[in-house]
């Protein structure tokens, strides 16, 4: 009995240690939106896709809503390790990385062709910021994602112009926004996006700067209701992990979450552009009016926020020149494309 006893502890012993190796490695993904909307829907299709490939070794465990923390929280948060992975809106790292800050420099980024060449993991603009993000912060990025470009959602009249948007409390989604919302006549307010629609409610702000695909899910076509596409800046968020968290995983588990970031990022890209034209269609059915800026009124955007290129420029100093260089050989280079395709007179 005594030998039968020891073989049975001795055999649990060895089961429960299976069972040990067989749990699989957990990492907490913390975001903002909610896995409806079209960027959180992303978010669980990298799940899914990483989590496959990983034969149950991998699980991410999505907190969403901002249940963790919010939005400017997740490059401090990820950073220093209080949660494993995140998705950060990418004007959040201005405080380390000011580089950042050239996809919010007044309409530099005037095309989502334009936007998506820059964004891409093989450009001198991506690579760089991807660097000294990985240096000042301890996050590594893996992906990309368009948030679209940056509307103004108003109560009571649009806001097409400087003029109307003098005297108004803007919600901005961090400091570079609130600096063109200051230059342009208007009081600007940093706001959390899950905290927007309280502003409107509360009549802390009468306007916000967002994205067009935020209207769905944070509802604010209840407090808004005009769309006046500025479009003056690029919103993008990374999808970012700690990066002791990362160099502790398996070489193998690196190669498979760095290949589905890449499939997910490119597959988001192509698909983002329905999802505006989505969040539109929902925006008009739900009663909002939809404004587009006229040229004049795009000259006169243009002029209030232009001390915001000259301070980014001179805050970078070489980097930024490279940075500027470097935005200047894709926008050529889409000019050319752009050129290429134009329709032959006679045809």
């Amino acid at each position: 009995m005594k030998f039968a006893s020891i073989l049975l502890c001795l055999l649990t012993l060895m089961a429960s240690a299976d069972q040990v190796a067989a749990q699989p490695t957990t990492l907490r993904l913390t975001m903002q939106v909610s896995t409806n909307n079209p960027l959180g829907r992303n978010v669980m299709d990298y799940k899914q896709a990483v989590e496959t490939a990983a034969g149950g070794t991998l699980a991410l465990d999505v907190r969403d809503k901002a249940q963790l923390f919010l939005d400017n929280q997740v490059p401090e948060a990820v950073g220093s390790g209080a949660v494993e992975m995140g998705i950060a809106q990418l004007g959040f790292y201005a405080g380390w990385e000011p580089s950042v800050e050239l996809f919010q420099q007044p309409f530099l980024f005037d095309s989502d062709e334009l936007t998506r060449a820059a964004a891409d993991p093989s450009s001198e603009i991506r690579r760089y910021i991807d660097e000294q993000i990985l240096q000042k912060t301890g996050a590594r990025v893996l992906w990309w994602q368009p948030y679209g470009a940056t509307v103004v959602m108003s109560k009571s009249a649009p806001i097409s112009n400087p003029e109307a948007m003098k005297g108004r409390n803007v919600r901005a989604f961090d400091a570079v926004a609130a600096e063109f919302v200051s230059l342009c006549g208007a009081t600007p307010q940093v706001i959390s996006g899950s905290k927007m629609l309280d502003a409107l409610k509360a009549q802390k702000i009468d306007a916000v700067m967002t994205g067009v695909t935020g209207i769905p899910e944070r509802e604010l076509w209840r407090e808004t209701q005009f769309i006046t596409r500025i479009r003056h800046s690029a919103i993008i968020f990374v999808g970012i992990i700690n990066e002791k968290i990362w160099q502790g995983l398996p070489v193998s588990l690196q190669k498979l979450m760095t290949i589905a970031a890449r499939n997910e990022e490119s597959g988001f890209w192509n698909r983002f552009a329905a999802a505006e034209v989505d969040a539109y269609r929902f925006a008009i059915e739900k009663g909002m009016q939809v404004r587009e800026i006229s040229e004049s009124e795009l000259t006169d955007w243009r002029v209030c926020s232009s001390e915001l290129l000259e301070r980014f420029v001179e805050k970078m100093g070489e980097p930024g020149v490279k940075l500027m260089a470097a935005y200047g050989k894709l926008k050529s280079s889409q000019h050319g494309a752009e050129k290429e395709i134009q329709p032959v007179a006679g045809r």
